[in-house]
């Protein structure tokens, strides 16, 4: 609360140990005060400079005997641009011949105290640059030790600066002195909340003021006052796990995200203990977080999907200019400081999080609220006009990259009344985005539009990459590739080669919108896989760069599929899953089998069909199948998810004993299970989640012995890959970085990081090698899953895959080797790179 002066001079001599605590909400307040009185005045309740004179020096002072637990408090608000000829001096007048200030500005922008008499000199400083157009709240007090502290705390940051000093002092008051240069310095130093007295006794624990996340990773939380580093526990837990605290020099504390997947759009539980302040108190605190962030987009990401360029006459829209943008991802997308341009000007978005499939309008500041009713709304200042005949948009990430660009020109559509004005542009398919303003056309919509609603296509996903949806045999010779993004006209795929047993062959292809044919010289023998290698762009600029598994499968015989792994006592809300070997050299279609279950008299009580869609079974390779593929994928650690497939007529499994086989289109039993719960380690404590393996492949699946539970550090189960208790051992691996640090400069000393790889396994290896920085996120590529041998050196200069040399700091090397066998090695070491 703002109010009078509470203790002049006059009654200083009586009340020593008082107080004195001013907030100028009265005009007088010269009582106690001395110097050029004049020069300055109390305006809404701050004391205001007020001298009309060019290169001035001015000042008051304020006397008074302070005990020896003493503390002073000033805010100092700073409207210009501090210099050396421009600065405020806070005084610290001391009985004797020498006195103290506290200077903030200056030539060097900064915080710095000064010995004032005899002889001017500087003692120490610190916030050099930051004094400029700032506030500040000076606290300045004796240290646990009795010498001279300063905190300085730059209320606009929020950030805090210490000054100490090995000075034992009790200052006799507090001056201020204001240097001003020119007629633009007048009137712009404030003053407030002038406190001289006791030390203030803190006992209040801070609290939280806000809590946000920077990225998927880093939370800030801002609490009441700056906490104490060296007092404060760290103690921190997120959704029950583990996490990390980084203190700042500011009331800001950042909370590091386990690295556990977190569900993106929900609340996860945040604990907080012993976080204290410098006085002592404590924060224990449980609160909820909403868990919502946004990834920047990508090329494709975000796509245009109406325009309203020429908004009269009115139909029923507003009569204002719009923009309609639509995230076609299955992720949150954040649009901070995206660039929206025309060909003449350019505005920046602020942040929303737009979720998977939702449209956002995009419209000038101030009819923003004429379109919210319609829909999510964005309103920006320096709206880039849209012309009415013809424009050139674009929407660009932070990174620089062209996320989607339209050129219209409505010129093409002026046969129809629509052409008079107040119809917008509507995108009509979607897939074929990139064919420009072809692609579009006037809304059917009575209201002359429909913004903030555009209807996604269910069929059709816009991934950052190009991808294969689908392809099929056309004949024994043509492969049908179905695509998720449109080619260009008479396109043709860059590299397109065809991987037989015993060569390599370049087949024919043609393209046609997302559809890409490839004609083989030789139609390939039934039951051969097939390594199809594909390079090529669609008409967006994305890029496929992929290889998979084709082939005409061979019908299943006996001895060639085996069960490998059953779950059959899921956790509470799982589901059971199978899964099949192929021990054979052939591809096979799990669309050609049946799977079925006995009752206690050996006849069928369940035969259906495993599969009706078409599913490769490719050679030496696991595939499970679950009615719920989804819950397995997330519950376990799948490395490939495609490779479990959902299955709607699994028997039912009972969590006791039971059993459950496989056969062919000819009725062939190809394998048969009894299982039963003691068949699990009696180490277990429960059996629920717990898969039971196959160790041997070898031997009959009714031995009892080859059979083992899950091991723990793959969560108990490994469904659509080798199992944890396989009895071939992995391959020695040894792979080594080195040095830690490196300096790629040239002078021949530590010029490139050396990553050496052995393995002695018998199986083809691909290898990976990315850089991360220290914050996770990705950097560069070295190696892009070729071909290794048993020995590797690798190289690496400190350069981006463009050449570019990256800037000194801690990065983390991330190698994967993927085995042929479907064994994984993945690795991971933190360097040092110096410039």
């Amino acid at each position: 609360m703002k109010g009078l002066l509470l203790f002049g001079l006059f009654f200083l001599p009586i009340l020593s140990n008082a107080q004195v605590k001013m907030d100028f909400n009265s005009p007088e307040w010269t009582q106690g005060w001395s110097g050029d009185l004049d020069k300055f005045t109390v305006v809404s309740g701050f004391l205001q400079s007020n001298s009309p004179k060019m290169n001035d020096t001015f000042s008051v002072f304020y006397s008074y005997e302070l005990p020896s637990d003493w503390q002073i408090q000033i805010k100092c608000f700073l409207d210009f641009n501090t210099s050396s000829a421009n600065y405020i001096d806070i005084f610290l007048p001391c009985k004797g011949d020498t006195s103290y200030l506290i200077r903030l500005g200056g030539s060097a922008d900064e915080l710095a105290l000064w010995r004032s008499t005899p002889n001017p000199e500087k003692i120490t400083s610190t916030a050099q640059g930051t004094t400029e157009r700032s506030s500040w709240m000076l606290d300045i007090l004796p240290d646990s030790v009795g010498t001279l502290f300063i905190r300085a705390q730059n209320t606009m940051t929020n950030i805090s600066y210490d000054l100490n000093a090995s000075l034992i002092v009790t200052p006799t008051g507090l001056g201020i002195q204001i240097r001003q240069s020119t007629a633009s310095f007048f009137n712009r130093h404030r003053f407030d909340d002038v406190y001289l007295g006791p030390r203030i006794i803190d006992r209040q624990a801070p609290y939280i003021i806000d809590v946000r996340l920077t990225d998927h990773a880093l939370m800030a939380i801002r609490l009441s006052e700056q906490p104490d580093s060296v007092l404060s526990a760290r103690f921190c837990k997120v959704s029950g796990q583990d996490c990390g605290l980084q203190f700042t020099n500011s009331d800001a504390l950042l909370v590091i995200l386990p690295k556990a997947d977190l569900s993106n759009n929900s609340n996860i539980p945040v604990e907080l203990t012993d976080i204290f302040d410098r006085s002592g108190n404590a924060l224990d605190t449980l609160f909820y977080f909403h868990y919502l962030y946004g990834d920047m987009p990508g090329p494709g990401d975000l796509i245009f999907t109406e325009i309203l360029p020429d908004p009269s006459p009115v139909i029923a829209l507003p009569e204002a200019e719009f923009v309609e943008i639509t995230n076609v991802t299955e992720r949150y997308i954040s649009t901070l400081d995206l660039q929206f341009r025309d060909a003449g000007s350019s505005a920046s978005l602020r942040e929303t999080i737009m979720p998977p499939g939702s449209s956002l309008i995009l419209c000038r500041d101030t009819d923003t609220s004429q379109f919210a009713p319609y829909g999510a709304t964005l309103g920006l200042l320096n709206w880039p006009s849209l012309n009415n005949s013809s424009d050139d948009l674009q929407l660009i990430n932070p990174d620089g990259d062209l996320i989607d660009s339209l050129s219209y020109n409505t010129g093409a559509r002026s046969g129809t009344y629509k052409f008079e004005g107040g119809w917008s542009f509507e995108l009509g398919d979607r897939t074929h985005a990139c064919l420009g303003f072809e692609a579009w056309d006037y809304s059917v919509d009575p209201q002359g539009g429909s913004p903030g609603h555009f209807d996604p296509d269910p069929n059709y996903h816009h991934p950052r990459i190009l991808e294969v949806n689908a392809w099929e045999w056309l004949g024994d010779r043509d492969i049908l590739i179905n695509l998720n993004g449109t080619l260009e006209p008479q396109s043709q795929p860059e590299h397109c080669r065809l991987q037989f047993p015993n060569s390599m062959v370049y087949p024919q292809s043609a393209s046609r919108g997302n559809k890409l044919l490839i004609q083989l010289p030789t139609a390939p023998d039934r039951g051969v896989p097939l390594e199809l290698y594909l390079r090529l762009s669609d008409c967006s600029g994305r890029d496929l760069d992929t290889n998979f598994i084709i082939g005409i499968p061979a019908p299943p015989i006996p001895g060639q599929l085996f069960l490998s792994e059953i779950l059959f006592n899921p956790v509470s809300g799982g589901s059971d899953f199978i899964e099949i070997y192929n021990l054979s050299d052939l591809l096979l279609d799990a669309s050609e089998l049946f799977v079925f279950s006995k009752d206690s008299t050996a006849a069928l009580e369940h035969y259906k069909p495993l599969t009706i869609e078409r599913t490769l079974l490719p050679p030496r390779s696991f595939t499970a199948f679950s009615s719920s593929p989804n819950w397995a994928r997330a519950y376990y650690q799948v490395p490939d998810s495609s490779r479990i497939i959902h299955c709607k007529y699994l028997p039912s499994l009972p969590d006791k004993t039971g059993n459950v086989g496989l056969a062919n289109v000819q009725g062939e039993v190809l394998d048969h299970f009894e299982y039963s719960e003691d068949m699990h380690s009696l180490l277990l404590k429960t059996t629920e989640g717990v898969s039971l393996e196959r160790v041997d492949l070898q031997l009959k699946t009714t031995n009892r012995g080859i059979w083992k539970s899950a091991a723990s550090n793959v969560r108990f189960a490994t469904p659509g890959y080798p199992n944890s208790r396989s009895l071939p051992p992995s391959p020695n691996i040894r792979c080594t970085i080195t040095p830690k640090e490196f300096s790629p400069n040239n002078d021949g000393l530590s010029d490139y990081l050396r990553i050496t790889w052995n393995s002695d396994a018998r199986s083809d290896v691909s290898l990976h090698v990315e850089v991360f920085d220290r914050m996770g996120k990705f950097i560069t590529r070295i190696r892009e899953g070729e071909l290794a041998g048993d020995e590797e050196i690798i190289l690496w200069d400190g350069t981006t895959s463009e050449g570019e040399p990256l800037e000194t700091g801690d990065y983390i090397i991330w190698i994967m080797a993927r085995f042929a066998d479907g064994t994984i090695h993945r690795q991971k070491a933190p360097v040092l790179l110096l410039r």
